[in-house]
C-alpha cells in the first residue's frame, strides 16, 4: 500500500492525476479517522474505569494527557436491598 506522501510524489512525476491522488487520500483519511475513533472508544472505557478507580480509592480525578480533558467517573446507583423467594 502506497503511503501519502508516495501518492504526492506520483503526482508530482505526472504518473498520477491530482484528482485521483486527492480521491485516494480522501478515502484513506477516512478510514484512519474510523479506526482511530473505533481504537479510541476502547482505550476511554479503560480511562473510564481507572478514573473511577483512583476516585473512589484516592479521592482523585484523572486527566486526558493527550486532551487535557477531565475524565469522568462511571456512574454508581444505590438501590434498596431485596430479597427474592422464586416458587
Amino acid at each position: 500500500m502506497l503511503t501519502p506522501s508516495e501518492i504526492a510524489k506520483e503526482v508530482e512525476s505526472g504518473t498520477r492525476s491530482a484528482l485521483s491522488a486527492a480521491v485516494l487520500l480522501k478515502r484513506m483519511s477516512e478510514d484512519l479517522e474510523a479506526a482511530y475513533t473505533a481504537v479510541r472508544k476502547r482505550a476511554y472505557e479503560e480511562q473510564v474505569k481507572y478514573a473511577t478507580r483512583m476516585m473512589m480509592e484516592r479521592n482523585e480525578t484523572v486527566v486526558d494527557e493527550e486532551t487535557g480533558e477531565i475524565i469522568p467517573v462511571a456512574e454508581s446507583r444505590t438501590g434498596e436491598d431485596s430479597i427474592r423467594i422464586k416458587l
